[in-house]
């Protein structure tokens, strides 16, 4: 059995309780990253703000697929701050340019999985390319 057949069936019997409202923080901390990408990273204050809801509520729902969802939020922030910081002082060598867009491009592509599993009730597992 692989790791990932071991972490579906341990979130398979997680609850899917939204009585708290993790769903509706999960999908703000999204829509905030979103406008983060919206405006190209400058007001990142927006990142920061749903980092800071994505950070406070994961404990709160422990044992939930919103959990899962504010876990993968947290390391996005957490890489895209990384990655930005490293592909931007890459831009100097002009090699930077196309990396930051490519970044730019998969954190996307993260927000949107997440939403999606997230309207599904599922769990989101954090996959660098998934």
């Amino acid at each position: 059995m692989t790791e990932y057949d071991n972490y579906k069936q341990e979130l398979e019997s997680i609850n899917v309780d939204d009585n708290k409202g993790g769903k509706m923080h999960a999908y703000t901390v999204y829509i905030l990253y979103l406008l983060n990408i919206l405006f190209i990273g400058v007001p990142i204050i927006t990142a920061f703000v749903g980092f800071v809801i994505a950070w406070y509520q994961k404990d709160r729902y422990q044992g939930t697929i919103y959990h899962s969802h504010f876990d993968n939020q947290i390391k996005l922030f957490l890489y895209m701050l990384v990655w930005t910081v490293i592909f931007g002082l890459l831009c100097f060598l002009v090699i930077g340019i196309p990396l930051l867009i490519g970044l730019y491009v998969w954190q996307i592509y993260q927000i949107i999985i997440g939403l999606l599993t997230l309207s599904d009730n599922k769990p989101r597992k954090y996959k660098t390319f998934g």
